[in-house]
Formats: C-alpha cells, structure tokens, sequence
C-alpha cells in the first residue's frame, strides 16, 4: 500500500469502517474486542480513542495524523486540517464508509 499520497487521495489509502449492529453476536464481539463500552466510540487503529462524544473535524484529523504510519502521511493528514469538511459531499463520503450498510431494520432477529 503506497503511504505517501497527495492529501486529496487519502480516501484511497485510509479505511474507515462502520460496526453500527451491536445487537448480534459478532457486533457486540468486535465492540468489546476494541474496548468499547458506551456509545458512540471510534477508534483509529485499533485505538479506542473517542468514546460518548462525535469530535470536532480538526480532533479527528489530529487522532488519525498521530496514528499514520509514516511521517509524511501524518503531514498529508493534518493538511486536511485547512481544507475543512465539505458539507456538500456528506451523502458521498458516508456512501463511500459504508455507512448504514451493516445495521439491521428489522430488530426482531
């Protein structure tokens, strides 16, 4: 996997993944697997690093440059810092996550 990419491509080198269904079996593993206990928790890395808060863009950014593995993807990472969220690119970015992909709607299973 290359680890120097310009700041506009790290979607293609990070992964970000949802474990949303805490209500089976294999959920509720990787939850306590990863160290969670409350709602909504993050880690980075294997790293529980945000737990019962969602935090600010600039924190997210700060927790992931610290966990990059190299130096110069750390320094791509916090350039995002100054480009901000794009708002207007919310749907796309949760789409391209997989968000909501691996909850269940119906809750009687």
């Amino acid at each position: 996997m290359p680890y120097d990419v310009p700041a506009e491509r790290l979607d293609q080198v990070l992964e970000a993944r949802e474990w949303f269904d805490i209500k089976n079996k294999a959920g509720v593993a990787k939850f306590m697997e990863l160290g969670g206990k409350v709602l909504p928790t993050i880690c980075i890395s294997r790293d529980l690093v945000f737990q019962s808060i969602i935090p600010q863009y600039e924190e997210l950014i700060d927790e992931m440059a610290k966990r990059a593995p190299t130096e110069t993807m750390s320094r791509q990472i916090t350039a995002l810092r100054g480009k901000g969220f794009d708002f207007d690119k919310v749907e796309e970015n949760l789409d391209r996550a997989g968000s909501g992909q691996f909850t269940r709607s119906n809750s009687k299973e």
